[in-house]
């Protein structure tokens, strides 16, 4: 068995099979939505999901697994006809959603990439995830180690393919907590950071920025972790217990390579807020990325630190031109109000005059 993001199980093998028989009615009580809302209402829908070959693709969306549960609820209280008209009408804006509900009472409906590209465009779903079923089949087949998931992730990211890598890295992410392991902080930070780099080449810039900063949370964990450690070294000199701090202790050296790893994390994340129209913010992730690389045993290399330097002036005047926006719209806003009023208040507008 294989297992999803959503935490659910799939056969590792995904063969075609013949479509189940629709669901038995529990009751012999009269059903407002003649039976259009079964396919939702017995049993975890994302766990029917895969019981259908035609929607076994969908089990890696989040969103739209966490829609399918949120209708769960909906159709089970749905009593009237008026609740389920409103629930009805919701569900014809998504394709996939009308396909769930058509395949749970025994008819067929194909739903192309044709279909939920058009959805997308007019707003009816959410964007969907890029991460692949049969991607993540692979990484739970030939991953049984995360330093080897990881790896894989990065073959597949350097090859151009950043959809199957992120297949692979959440396997990575996962390993740990299945065997119940505590989280590896440091492996977590770096595989974040990785994310958002592939999130980024997937033009996904809410989802990289996410990533980004979970990436700079674990680095800020592990360099907490990093200096008690020192403080208690300190300590034992002090005492001593020990005859001298130790530097190349290995509670010591991994934080060089957090601080790698935390600027690497900004930088992504200053892209993402970038796109995200947050000039403010990232240039600030920028201007921390580059004095941590300017700090002395950074590690950072000359081509980094010269590319930090030019981002940061680059978002510098990004930053500005996003201000100048909002100073203008601020006054645009200023006006359209002045102009209201002085209607509101039966005052004659000057004419304006033509140059």
């Amino acid at each position: 068995m294989a297992f999803n993001p959503n935490g659910v199980a799939f056969p590792s093998m995904p063969e075609p099979e013949p479509i189940p028989r629709p669901l038995a009615k529990k009751s012999d009580e009269p059903d407002p939505a003649g039976g259009m809302l079964d396919f939702f209402k017995h049993g975890d829908p994302v766990t029917r999901l895969l019981e259908y070959p035609l929607l076994r693709g969908y089990v890696t969306d989040a969103n739209f697994c966490k829609r399918l549960r949120k209708i769960r609820h909906e159709a089970e209280a749905a009593k009237t006809p008026e609740a389920v008209a409103k629930l009805t009408r919701e569900m014809l804006n998504d394709p996939r959603l009308t396909q769930c509900s058509m395949l749970g009472n025994g008819m067929t409906l194909t739903v192309d990439e044709t279909d939920l590209t058009q959805a997308e465009r007019l707003g009816d779903i959410d964007r969907r995830s890029p991460i692949r079923v049969e991607d993540v089949v692979t990484a739970e087949k030939t991953c049984a180690d995360k330093e080897a998931a990881k790896a894989a992730g990065n073959e597949r990211f350097a090859a151009g393919d950043a959809a199957g890598a992120l297949a692979f890295w959440a396997r990575a992410l996962r390993i740990d907590r299945e065997a119940g392991r505590p989280d590896d902080v440091d492996f977590a930070g770096a595989v974040y950071c990785n994310v958002a780099a592939a999130l980024l080449k997937l033009d996904r810039w809410d989802r990289a920025e996410q990533a980004a900063s979970r990436a700079i949370k674990h680095c800020d964990f592990a360099r907490a972790r990093a200096t008690e450690a020192r403080i208690r070294m300190d300590r034992l000199v002090d005492v001593g217990e020990l005859d001298e701090l130790d530097e190349s202790h290995p509670a010591l050296t991994r934080r060089l390579l957090d601080d790698a790893t935390r600027r690497k994390a900004l930088y992504r994340r200053a892209l993402a807020r970038e796109k995200c129209r947050r000039g403010l913010e990232a240039h600030q992730d920028c201007v921390e990325a580059r004095r941590l690389a300017d700090a002395v045993k950074s590690g950072a290399t000359a081509g980094e630190k010269n590319l930090l330097r030019r981002e940061q002036l680059r978002l510098g005047k990004v930053k500005a031109a996003f201000d100048e926006q909002l100073k203008q719209r601020a006054l645009r806003k200023a006006e359209e109000a002045a102009v209201a009023y002085q209607r509101a208040s039966g005052v004659t507008l000057p004419d304006k005059k033509v140059e």
